[in-house]
């Protein structure tokens, strides 16, 4: 079903069906990634994202290693923070996402959606971003493959290129992504 949209990319996928083998070092190697792709990884820390005491130290060593680039990914385990948890691990930083898109970068990060969670909650928590980044555009897609997923993009005007390359996406790939929406 998904093979025909991309066989390069599906036939590269296959050896991450495998839950062992889904690991950064192994997607470095697989040639997925474009070629020019760097991955943070800075030295000292023994995990990608530390724990509270040592986030804005974590935070600040990307921002200064990552100063060349015009995209970020971020894949926090879970989604965007929320109240309860500030320094989560698990969940990408507002304020870390506005350090980003202050530095001129787009911002793309992975969102997986608590299976119980209020759709009106869930709304809530995004539209702070609608809120906070007036001068980006924000879109995001959204997968039920596997619970729901959603990869929410910050757009910086200079690259809004991003929206047309999303639109194409969206067309070739309509049975398994869909746009999000505010409603």
């Amino acid at each position: 079903m998904l093979k025909p949209l991309d066989e390069d990319l599906y036939d590269k996928l296959i050896p991450f069906k495998n839950k062992n083998y889904r690991k950064i070092e192994n997607i470095e190697g697989s040639n997925i990634l474009p070629e020019k792709t760097h991955i943070f990884r800075p030295h000292g820390y023994s995990e990608y994202v530390p724990d509270s005491l040592r986030r804005q130290e974590w935070h600040e060593k990307a921002l200064r290693e990552l100063h060349k680039v015009d995209f970020i990914f971020l894949d926090p385990d879970n989604m965007l923070e929320i109240s309860s948890k500030p320094f989560s691990i698990e969940h990408v930083r507002v304020i870390e996402l506005e350090d980003y898109s202050a530095e001129g970068k787009s911002v793309i990060f992975y969102n997986h959606r608590p299976r119980f969670e209020n759709p009106i909650n869930f709304n809530e928590r995004f539209s702070v971003l609608n809120r906070r980044f007036e001068h980006g555009n924000i879109r995001g897609i959204r997968t039920p493959r596997g619970g729901q997923r959603d990869y929410c993009f910050i757009i910086r005007p200079e690259h809004s290129t991003i929206n047309k390359q999303l639109d194409k996406f969206l067309e070739k790939w309509k049975d398994h992504f869909s746009e999000v929406t505010n409603d």
